[in-house]
């Protein structure tokens, strides 16, 4: 069993949900019957998977933290396989959404949840942001926590490919990472991922859907990646 560096004992549970990729959850033994259980919803980013948060080096602090004050933390690959069958890139499209949703809620029917924290790192900033606003089950969650979040899919200061490279990062998000977001829409070119990812960009949503939820967003401030994620 693992065990945090204060010795609270964990066990991680994964299942599979059909279609949609496995689920992993992990809690602590002495808590797993408590009811109103604080949980995090966690995605991954671009080419991560099963594990990038309960089984990651750079999660430890966190991880035990978590696990050392009752806490669940739920986790799942994001989607089918895509085409190269080894990655999970799909940028918050609808497949991603089923995914994270039916995880939640294949462990909300095995234990008693309470309030829950939406957290994406990377790519998976699209589809946890939008779970804890605009899908149906909101409600649910209080607050969200994004790691280096990709957080707009259409703003930017450049719309085309700059030929220095050093304002690549200034590019919108939709066009930098083609064709990988093109093959998760099922678009082929820019103008069809503007109509089929409209509802993703959470630039284009009402401020008024992040009404009453607490918003925490970290980034490096020498991460370039960063920067072209939220360029206004």
């Amino acid at each position: 069993m693992p065990t945090t560096a204060n010795g609270t004992v964990y066990t991680v549970y994964t299942a599979t949900i059909a279609g949609l990729g496995r689920v992993r959850w992990i809690v602590a033994d002495n808590a797993r019957t408590r009811s109103n259980l604080p949980t995090i919803l966690y995605a991954h980013g671009a080419n991560g998977g099963l594990g990038s948060f309960s089984g990651g080096a750079g999660s430890a602090i966190l991880r035990d933290w978590l696990m050392d004050n009752g806490w669940v933390l739920i986790e799942g690959e994001g989607g089918p396989y895509d085409s190269t069958g080894s990655s999970f890139n799909w940028w918050g499209a609808p497949i991603s959404r089923q995914a994270y949703r039916a995880y939640f809620l294949h462990v909300a029917q095995l234990l008693s949840i309470g309030i829950v924290v939406a957290m994406g790192a990377s790519m998976g900033g699209l589809v946890t942001k939008w779970l804890a606003t605009r899908s149906d089950i909101a409600s649910r969650f209080v607050g969200y926590f994004g790691l280096a979040a990709v957080g707009t899919l259409f703003h930017g200061n450049y719309d085309t490919v700059p030929t220095d490279s050093p304002n690549n990062i200034n590019q919108r998000s939709g066009r930098y990472f083609a064709p990988s977001i093109l093959n998760a829409y099922g678009v082929t070119n820019y103008e069809e991922l503007e109509v089929a990812a409209a509802s993703s960009a959470p630039e284009l949503w009402e401020p008024s859907v992040w009404a009453n939820k607490r918003i925490l967003e970290v980034y490096a401030d020498n991460d370039i990646a960063c920067l072209l994620y939220t360029s206004p």
